[in-house]
């Protein structure tokens, strides 16, 4: 099962509108523009917006909790996707 978690810490289940898997579309709208993933542990994703930060979107607590968990060094932002890879195109 797939969720977005929105930088006002609300976390909400999602399912790819085909039921199978994400489009680039699909993607580019939840997180408000290009596409960045970051490869999670146990086969799973998070996609990002790729210019969050050069956009000055706020942070995202939740999701950069989430990175710094699996020894990732950074700050995320913006609203974010975590999903299986599989449910990605």
């Amino acid at each position: 099962m797939a969720h977005i978690i929105y930088t006002n810490g609300l976390v909400q289940e999602i399912n790819p509108d085909n039921k199978r898997n994400f489009s680039l579309e699909e993607l580019q709208r939840i997180v408000h523009g290009y596409i960045e993933p970051i490869h999670l542990p146990k086969n799973r994703l998070m996609i990002i917006n790729e210019e969050g930060k050069l956009k000055g979107l706020p942070v995202n607590i939740l999701a950069t909790r989430e990175v710094l968990s699996h020894g990732f060094n950074d700050v995320i932002v913006g609203d974010v996707l975590i999903c299986n890879s599989d449910e990605v195109l």
